[in-house]
């Protein structure tokens, strides 16, 4: 029975790691393109004062911080699932 909180972590982790996957594919080449469409459109044209590149770079970086944070709070999860289950006494560990 304790072994329930173990399996919903690894479930959760597996979910976070698959829609982190799914996010950057998908995710990714909707960025790639609107990335090549702002360069195809002239954004980049601009004198150093007007320059907007840093914001576009900032939101591609933004979109990858996101992607790999999911999956990273799903190994999270999963990790304190199994530190919750081992329950530790000052005297012994319970398994």
């Amino acid at each position: 029975m304790r072994f329930v909180p173990v399996w919903q972590g690894f479930v959760i982790m597996v979910i976070c790691i698959l829609i982190g996957l799914l996010l950057s594919m998908t995710g990714g080449v909707v960025v790639d393109t609107i990335v090549t469409e702002l360069d195809e459109q002239g954004f980049d044209d601009v004198p150093d004062k007007w320059n907007y590149q840093g914001n576009q770079n900032s939101m591609v970086n933004l979109f990858y911080v996101v992607v790999y944070i999911i999956p990273l709070l799903g190994i999270i999860i999963f990790i304190m699932s199994v530190i919750a289950r081992q329950q530790y006494d000052q005297q012994e560990a319970y398994y």
